[in-house]
């Protein structure tokens, strides 16, 4: 009960509260009832000499000085005092946050859960911060995961692009490399024909310049090719012959008569010389001929070493 409200009341109009009228006050501002001996120690030290009893102001400071006694024996009502730091009366969340983070920084992390095990009537609002609490931390965590999701998408996304980028550029450093070689092997070629063959044209073929078909129809005739070959799994066969060199020779004729008369044997084996200017150019064109069908072989042998060479060089 308020002291003013509890003097005017007790006093029953009177300047002074009396031994008896002392009692009934103070059991009601403080709830429990005192001695008669203390009774008597307090209207001894608060009363004045002139007076028959305790006044107002008097009455004021005894429930002052008997708070602070009591409250220094009291420890939750110390503890109460010390955490009520703006003298509210009762304490509420804010201000019991604000006593925390000044006093001890390792209860401010758990001030919310320690209020809430202090707050025995659970009042509803405290409930309701923890729900908004509860909300606000789960979308938090959601839009953690939507954000670390969409950082894994477009990192995967970049690194298709540099792969495609680098297989773009492996791609064309083989093309070009097999060009090179091409160029090379081409190079090689022409040289060897000039050397086998001097004095002749042996033009470069130009690689940069064909498309995908002429390198389609090259693959298919080296494959043909190296189908025909024989495995070294089938073991080794020989050549087939055509006869193709022997058809180019004819039967050789029969020159024994010239061979008589260079030998000198007699006049019969001599053809008759006084007509030589008729005879003696059928002969020659028979010699002629006979050296042509010889030098003509010969030729075409060399020629077809030559071009199977190049063929299987190109082909490499």
């Amino acid at each position: 009960m308020d002291p003013r409200a509890a003097f005017d009341k007790f006093t029953d109009g009177k300047p002074f509260l009396d031994i008896d009228d002392l009692s009934c006050a103070v059991w009601a501002v403080f709830g429990i009832k005192f001695k008669k001996q203390d009774l008597r120690d307090l209207m001894s030290q608060y009363c004045k000499q002139e007076s028959q009893g305790i006044g107002l102001e008097a009455f004021l400071a005894l429930v002052e000085e008997r708070r602070r006694i009591f409250g220094e024996r009291d420890r939750a009502l110390r503890l109460f005092s010390a955490l009520d730091k703006h003298d509210n009366g009762f304490l509420d969340l804010r201000s019991f946050h604000e006593v925390c983070a000044e006093t001890c920084r390792p209860a401010a992390a758990r001030a919310t859960e320690i209020f809430h095990d202090m707050d025995r009537s659970k009042a509803h609002p405290l409930q309701e911060l923890a729900d908004v609490r509860q909300r606000h931390h789960q979308r938090f965590r959601e839009r953690e995961e939507q954000a670390a999701e969409e950082q894994r998408r477009r990192e995967l996304l970049q690194q298709e692009e540099q792969d495609a980028v680098l297989a773009e550029q492996f791609a064309k450093e083989e093309e070009e490399a097999r060009l090179r070689q091409l160029e090379a092997d081409e190079e090689y070629s022409r040289q060897l024909a000039a050397h086998l063959n001097p004095g002749g044209s042996h033009p470069l073929q130009e690689f940069r310049g064909q498309s995908a078909d002429n390198s389609m129809a090259e693959d298919a005739e080296l494959a043909h090719y190296q189908q025909l070959e024989d495995s070294e799994a089938e073991g080794y066969r020989a050549p087939m012959r055509t006869g193709y060199v022997e058809r180019l020779i004819d039967t050789p004729q029969d020159l024994s008569w010239a061979w008589a008369m260079l030998q000198g044997q007699g006049d019969s084996a001599r053809e008759p010389m006084v007509s030589g200017q008729e005879e003696a150019t059928p002969l020659v064109a028979s010699r002629g001929q006979l050296c042509l069908r010889i030098a003509v072989p010969a030729l075409a042998g060399v020629s077809l070493a030559v071009f199977i060479y190049w063929s299987g060089t190109s082909g490499n």
